[in-house]
């Protein structure tokens, strides 16, 4: 009988690869590094066309998926995310509708503002600070950005997953397979929003370059704030003749053959769990518990002209915040939202009732208040 030991190991033969490895959770999502330095290459694939004239032409084309992705961060401080599944009809061998076109999520955005705005103006009415000063705007800025990182769901984001080669290197200089004689590199999937890849693109385009093909120098802050890092870096072309798969001919047929072989199937398993995707009834249940106590609200208002929505209330809000240091920000607790029993995804936001002199908050004035964050921290 094989013993415990021969039958669940796990051979080491390399530690410097198992250590980078379990660092990257062994996946092939690209993560930036506070204080580094990345050198990054954009692979490609060519194919030969006929244009309008019917003449043929050698077309670059990247390997790169879009999806509109649903994130909200539960009670427990965790963050979920979804691909909205909005017209998308999925069913089973047997027939069985998996997907029915609608998107759960999508339909509670509205729900979702009208939270954020009635936290807003219950926040306006009570707080005592000096009409129209600066401590009271402050004060409100803060509760705002508060009241929408608690938000149940928002508008799904528009994310880019990019393949790129990310070579290996030892300060500047490249590790060598010693082998080979190559440069060393990992396929990573670089995740990036519409505004992030413009900034990439027009990078390179500005250089006289183009995106397919192109090495790249993604040169990181330092910052504890991974926000802050992915959402700053100092991009730079390499030169032609510096690029390594300039100095090293063999190394480019090496990138196509295993850029050729990449799929983004079990994208969900490597790193992008929003691409495991939910049915249409895990939804449903996802976002029936994480707004099961407004409903509950909305439904004793019909007959209870006096009701109150208190699942952000525990205690006495301070009225009159420090007006020395930042900002105070409410004193109004997250929600408690019951799991539900199936797995779950994510999502967004617009819209919502008024109060008195608060600004009515929705997804086109929101960014005239604070300035949309990125909402990508990978890159």
């Amino acid at each position: 009988m094989a013993s415990f030991i021969k039958a669940s190991q796990k051979r080491v033969g390399d530690v410097h690869a198992y250590l980078r490895d379990k660092a990257n959770g062994n996946s092939i999502r690209y993560r930036v590094e506070s204080g580094k330095t990345h050198l990054i290459y954009i692979p490609y694939q060519e194919t030969t066309e006929m244009d309008e004239n019917g003449n043929p032409i050698t077309v670059r084309s990247l390997k790169m998926i879009n999806g509109n992705v649903h994130e909200w961060t539960t009670p427990d401080g965790r963050y979920h995310s979804t691909v909205c599944a909005k017209d998308t009809v999925i069913k089973s061998e047997d027939g069985t509708v998996i997907n029915d076109g609608s998107c759960p999520f999508c339909e509670r955005i509205s729900d979702a503002w009208d939270i954020v705005n009635m936290r807003v103006a219950k926040e306006e009415q009570t707080c005592t600070l000096p009409a129209g000063s600066d401590q009271l705007k402050e004060h409100m800025d803060a509760a705002k950005r508060t009241f929408m990182n608690e938000m149940k769901c928002r508008k799904p984001s528009s994310y880019n997953y990019l393949l790129v080669v990310q070579f290996r290197t030892d300060g500047n200089k490249p590790l060598i397979d010693g082998t080979t004689g190559l440069p060393m590199y990992d396929l990573k999937v670089m995740k990036m929003t519409d505004k992030k890849l413009e900034q990439i693109l027009s990078t390179v385009e500005n250089s006289g370059d183009q995106l397919e093909g192109c090495e790249l120098m993604f040169k990181y802050p330092v910052s504890d704030d991974i926000r802050v890092v992915g959402g700053r870096p100092s991009i730079s072309v390499v030169f032609p003749n510096n690029r390594l798969t300039a100095k090293y001919p063999n190394l480019k047929q090496k990138i196509d053959a295993d850029f050729n072989k990449f799929d983004f199937e079990g994208l969900d398993k490597q790193g992008f769990p929003e691409w495991a995707g939910m049915s249409t009834e895990q939804a449903k249940a996802v976002t029936d518990s994480l707004f099961s106590q407004w409903d509950a609200y909305q439904k004793e208002l019909k007959v209870n002209p006096n009701a109150q929505y208190l699942e952000y209330i525990t205690a006495a809000p301070d009225n009159n915040p420090s007006l020395s240091g930042a900002p105070a920000v409410p004193t109004l607790a997250a929600p408690t939202v019951a799991a539900p029993s199936v797995a779950a995804p994510t999502v967004a936001t617009p819209e919502a009732p008024a109060a008195p002199a608060a600004p009515t908050l929705n997804a086109s004035n929101i960014s005239d208040l604070f300035g949309t964050p990125d909402g990508s921290i990978q890159i």
